[in-house]
């Protein structure tokens, strides 16, 4: 039967230690009457003298304020997680945010860079038709609209290659309403023979400086020296919310006489499904007549002689500019803010592609 005044082996953990000293347990003496005596009398004198009280409440107090540190590292190395998740939540917010804001000015500093450029050409690259002040000044100030509102031409560009594989399996391309010529330089560089026409003067002059096929024609003049069946693809890009109804009509009158059977009508123009371009950004161009509806288009396309090969959308808003929802919003409220996104902020681009029957 063991002896409560002895413990065999050291306790685990503070509070065994805590029960050891309170209790006064030591560890079994050794065998030996000579040993024992000794013990016996070093006993006697030390109980005398106070000395394993004060040791004992000392040890006591250690092992207080070692549960008291424990207990309160604790409490700091949870403060410690939660304001680190805090932060790391509040991070995980803002670099979105900034990421946005940092696109948004890189692409205002490339329509700036974009401008200037355009101010020089201007200045090196006389218009190519004969020049008339009135007209020549109306060019000038289109060009600072295309220039502020059409977005970069490395961004164009790069949107443009989504028609690739119409262009390469129907050249020659022409590209009516050329502009700044960023499908005429994609042409180029993928070998694709190809030929733009514009309005805009100075926009042609600087299209020929830089080696690009291009020449001054309106619509649908501009497709007159053409034989019938004698384009692979015709490309309006951004053209037809110009045109009044007569000269739209013309267009596809024009498009299904030129374009050979199995060839492409690539037209592309404002999103008039998405109620922000319609009711606002359509209209910061001045020259723009009116959205086209894509059934319009598509009826137009197959009363002339074509089917349609693709409808589609692109050039989303940037998500800055769109509806945001609160991350704790419950379900329903995500929902609904989805569904007013997709009618609000639709994409801002139309796609059609028409082919000839």
């Amino acid at each position: 039967m063991s002896d409560e005044r002895f413990i065999e082996q050291p306790p685990a953990g503070l509070e065994g230690w805590r029960a050891v000293w309170r209790d006064d347990r030591r560890y079994p003496p050794r065998p030996g009457l000579v040993a024992r005596l000794l013990r016996k009398l070093a006993a006697i004198l030390l109980r005398a003298s106070g000395e394993p009280v004060r040791q004992r409440d000392f040890n006591l107090a250690i092992l207080e304020l070692i549960t008291d540190l424990r207990t309160d590292l604790k409490g700091v190395e949870t403060n410690l997680a939660r304001d680190l998740q805090a932060h790391v939540a509040r991070m995980e917010e803002l670099v979105p945010i900034a990421v946005r804001r940092g696109d948004a000015l890189v692409a205002a500093v490339d329509r700036k860079i974009e401008g200037v450029s355009a101010r020089l050409r201007d200045l090196a690259n006389p218009p190519a038709g004969e020049p008339v002040a009135i007209a020549a000044r109306a060019d000038f100030v289109y060009r600072r609209l295309e220039e502020a509102l059409r977005g970069s031409e490395a961004d164009v560009r790069e949107a443009a290659r989504h028609y690739l594989p119409y262009l390469k399996e129907g050249a020659p391309v022409v590209d009516i309403g050329c502009g700044r010529g960023e499908l005429l330089s994609l042409c180029r560089d993928e070998a694709i023979a190809a030929k733009g026409f514009d309005t805009n003067e100075r926009s042609v002059a600087d299209l020929l400086a830089k080696g690009l096929d291009a020449s001054v024609g309106a619509i649908p003049g501009c497709l007159n020296g053409f034989e019938n069946g004698s384009i692979g693809t015709l490309v309006a890009m951004h053209v037809v919310e110009h045109l009044p109804a007569g000269m739209l009509f013309a267009l596809y009158t024009e498009a299904a006489r030129v374009i050979r059977a199995g060839g492409h009508f690539v037209i592309e123009t404002p999103n008039a499904a998405s109620v922000v371009v319609s009711a606002t950004e359509l209209w910061k161009d001045p020259t723009h007549l009116g959205p086209r509806h894509l059934a319009s288009l598509v009826t137009l396309g197959r009363e002339a002689g074509f089917d349609v090969a693709e409808a589609t959308t692109g050039a989303p808003f940037p998500e800055s500019d769109t509806i945001q929802v609160a991350s704790d919003a419950s379900r329903e409220i995500r929902q609904l803010v989805t569904c007013l996104n997709q009618i609000l902020y639709g994409d801002q681009n139309l796609r059609v592609v028409l082919r000839r029957r």
